[in-house]
């Protein structure tokens, strides 16, 4: 009988397998010319439920001291008043709303996604190349990407379970969160 050993790190680096002398994990999982080395899970989600107020409250924030006037559709299904469309100007890195004004570039973006971009978890270039975010103009994706740039994604270090009590509680009630 073969006994295995698990070793569970949890860590908020994207890159800590490279570290590792040897990065199998155990599993015999082969494909094609690739081995299973880890498992890995996505845990928060961030979701901006106020996109103006967002905006306002990061009026001294320095989005990386670009210059841009930035017209931004956010789509959002669940509460209405959050699906609309905001000009902002930045100027030296700092934004300004502005009501209905010039614009150089837009983008049109559901809010999932620009939750996660303004927060840092995901950068622009890869939501556009992906197809989660629109741009009027592929000349300035550069240019959103810096604004957009954070130096260090967010950390979270306080660990959630799911009870299974309220696992129970759901399917007894039929009742299906995602």
């Amino acid at each position: 009988m073969r006994c295995h050993s698990f070793l569970v790190l949890n860590t908020q680096d994207d890159d800590f397998h490279f570290m590792l002398f040897d990065l199998r994990n155990g599993n015999p999982n082969i494909f094609y010319t690739s081995q299973e080395t880890n498992l890995q899970r996505v845990s928060i989600m961030y979701r901006v439920i106020n996109s103006c107020n967002l905006l306002e409250a990061l009026i001294e924030h320095d989005f990386n001291e670009e210059n841009l006037r930035l017209k931004l559709n956010i789509v959002d299904t669940f509460p209405p008043e959050n699906d609309r469309s905001l000009v902002i100007h930045i100027l030296d890195g700092k934004p300004k709303l502005v009501d209905d004004g010039a614009f150089n570039v837009e983008v049109s973006i559901d809010v999932a996604w620009f939750s996660s971009l303004i927060m840092g978890v995901v950068d622009f270039k890869k939501l556009w190349e992906y197809g989660l975010a629109e741009v009027s103009d592929a000349g300035y994706v550069d240019r959103l990407v810096r604004l957009f740039w954070v130096q260090r994604k967010p950390v979270t270090i306080e660990e959630f379970y799911f009870s299974f009590c309220a696992l129970s509680f759901m399917r007894a009630k039929n009742t299906t969160y995602i």
